[in-house]
């Protein structure tokens, strides 16, 4: 006799950035581990193979984690978390007042997108040249590997390269090395490379923002982080 797996609940989720509607499920104790055992070598590339290994497996397969942008990977990934351990996260705040320790729980139900005003994302860099950007994926990790300072802002750019139009020729970065795409922004005047920036300005970011007063001076405390660092297990 074969015995059945338990169910699990589905939710369903319309991603912020994107705005794809998709359907997702709790992560699994077997997949916890993958968590757990990630966080405990301290290495941002075995946590970025965890969360794409529960991600992945947490929506059927049925996303594309290198197209998606890498907000809405942290956001519903969070959202993830929520729904397998509890909406809040036990940590410690201290006091902007006293300077005391205070217990602070995080409600991840809280999280939001904070996306500053948008650009257009087609960037003329001179009369026949047009680059396209996109928000940076999951994929990002592995073009930071080993590169510190400047090297990582520019890699980060050519990583959100969608393509190159010069003239009627249209070189997508699918198809191009990365060191190649780095080696075209090196290229470019400080003018021509400012709207690049300016785009880059405006990615998306997951946020927790909350006020809490403290309970030993009564200062009122504001409470901002961003990213998923806090979140991981």
């Amino acid at each position: 006799m074969t015995l059945p797996m338990p169910t699990t609940p589905v939710y369903d989720l319309t991603l912020p950035v994107s705005k794809q509607k998709i359907k997702y499920r709790p992560f699994l104790v077997k997949e916890e581990k993958i968590l757990l055992i990630a966080n405990e070598t301290d290495s941002i590339e075995q946590a970025n193979s965890a969360i794409r290994n529960v991600v992945d497996n947490c929506t059927f397969n049925k996303l594309n984690l290198d197209k998606t942008p890498l907000a809405d990977i942290e956001y519903l990934f969070i959202m993830i978390r929520s729904k397998s351990v509890g909406e809040e996260v036990q940590g410690e705040i201290t006091c902007q007042g006293c300077d005391a320790k205070i217990d602070y729980a995080i409600n991840l139900e809280k999280m939001k997108i904070d996306q500053p005003t948008k650009v257009d994302a087609n960037i003329r860099v001179s009369e026949d040249t047009v680059i396209t950007m996109k928000y940076p994926s999951l994929s990002i990790a592995k073009n930071l590997d080993g590169k510190e300072g400047v090297d990582i802002a520019l890699e980060v750019t050519a990583a959100c390269v969608d393509m190159i139009t010069i003239g009627d020729t249209i070189y997508e970065a699918d198809n191009l090395e990365s060191v190649d795409i780095v080696v075209f922004l090196e290229n470019l005047s400080k003018k021509q490379l400012e709207p690049v920036s300016d785009f880059m300005d405006t990615i998306p970011s997951v946020v927790y923002e909350d006020d809490f007063k403290c309970p030993k001076c009564g200062h009122m405390n504001h409470v901002r982080m961003e990213g998923i660092g806090s979140f991981f297990a």
